[in-house]
């Protein structure tokens, strides 16, 4: 069980307070859901999460878009982001997978690969999050109107 506490505000300088209980299943599955793949429920059995029925996965699909929708005009930055962090990442790998002759034992086919795992980690990673904190009143979006 994860609890999450913000404070109710008396007056807009003060943080808000409140008391969010999540059971950690019901986490794991949010976050399964957000990540968006095609096999959401496969997933969830394969981490060892109780099988739901044909009603509530559609349940949660919905409630999955509903979350994601908050932060839909954030894509192309977070998108942007994985793309960089799969490159970062990719290298990382690269270097860490040096030989002792100072060869690297992997080819270019093996690191496109890489980026392709990289990206789909970094995006899923980050959507999951935002919509996480998002759910849980910890992060909000606000429209800034240009001056």
């Amino acid at each position: 069980m994860f609890k999450f506490i913000n404070k109710k505000r008396k007056n807009k300088k003060e943080p808000e307070l409140s008391v969010i209980n999540i059971p950690l299943p019901v986490l794991i599955r949010q976050v399964v859901y957000d990540s968006a793949f095609e096999s959401t429920e496969e997933i969830a059995n394969l981490i060892g999460l109780p099988p739901i029925s044909e009603e509530v996965h559609e349940m949660e699909e919905r409630a999955s878009d509903l979350r994601l929708q908050r932060f839909v005009s954030l894509m192309p930055i977070i998108d942007t982001h994985a793309d960089i962090s799969a490159e970062i990442a990719s290298f990382a790998y690269v270097l860490e997978s040096k030989k002792d002759d100072g060869s690297f034992s992997i080819d270019e086919k093996d690191l496109s690969e890489l980026k392709k795992l990289f990206k789909i980690i970094s995006i899923s990673s980050a959507v999951s999050c935002i919509s996480s904190l998002m759910d849980l009143r910890l992060l909000h979006t606000e429209v800034i109107p240009n001056d």
